[in-house]
């Protein structure tokens, strides 16, 4: 399995909505903040940094973009 493919079936297994750009090797997913910590880690084990958040109070979700570090 390829880390573009570990990213993703990672991502699905927390959200419905994850975006993968492999050719700017980034991901943007939307997912409950309960989540966050094991996403930002198992991210993070996959090589890619945490680069931008915004959080949606009312609904308990957050929307983050990941970026392959260099």
């Amino acid at each position: 399995m390829t880390t573009s493919e570990r990213v993703l079936a990672l991502g699905e297994e927390f959200s419905e909505y994850i975006l993968v750009d492999e050719s700017r090797g980034s991901i943007i997913i939307n997912i409950e903040v309960v989540y966050f910590n094991i996403l930002f880690r198992e991210y993070r084990r996959l090589g890619y940094k945490l680069v931008h958040v915004t959080r949606f109070k009312a609904k308990d979700s957050m929307t983050c973009v990941f970026a392959k570090s260099n």
